[in-house]
């Protein structure tokens, strides 16, 4: 088979008798040669008459003119397409930086350690009080109090406000202003 027939006969392979690792790709390829090909023939291009072909070996004002505009016109393509791969590299790059800064947004190791330090201060004095272990009540109230399913997972903008919350808590349980944590 020549080269050139190659893409016309992928054209009409029918998708279901490939691999399916293969597929998606066919699939693409087949919708995009129907879209090159009703572009050339909307725009002429298949049928052009053979001596155009022969005028544009001319090197006039007028045939120059053409290969000129011809060429913005591939340019202007080529941006377009490179602008579109462009914008969805930035938006999967977003994704990933999303995903990987996470953490940051989040408390720090020491801020978590200083969070579980108060908690604990806090469980002890209400513990005196009820006679039982209160860490998971106090974690439970913290949990549902800030919205969130672990002390690591405290927005760190909110670090602050926790335990300025957990500082209350142990002065109404203690009424001392000196805080252990």
């Amino acid at each position: 088979m020549r080269v050139d027939l190659v893409p016309l006969w992928l054209a009409g392979v029918n998708t279901n008798r490939v691999n399916e690792e293969v597929r998606p790709k066919l699939k693409h390829f087949q919708h995009e040669v129907a879209k090159v090909l009703w572009e050339a023939f909307q725009e002429e291009r298949l049928t052009a008459d053979p001596l155009f072909d022969d005028l544009l070996q001319q090197d006039t004002p007028e045939v120059q003119a053409y290969k000129m505009i011809q060429g913005l016109l591939q340019l202007a393509c080529s941006q377009i397409l490179l602008k579109s791969r462009l914008d969805e590299n930035e938006q999967c790059l977003e994704a990933i930086e999303s995903q990987l800064a996470a953490p940051a947004h989040n408390i720090s190791q020491s801020q978590a350690m200083q969070l579980s330090q108060a908690v604990k201060a806090v469980a002890f004095e209400y513990g005196k009080q009820t006679k039982r272990n209160e860490h998971p009540a106090v974690y439970g109230e913290m949990y549902r109090g800030f919205e969130i399913t672990s002390n690591k997972s405290l927005p760190a903008a909110r670090f602050q406000e926790c335990m300025d919350w957990l500082t209350k808590w142990y002065i109404q349980l203690t009424g001392q202003r000196k805080i252990p944590f």
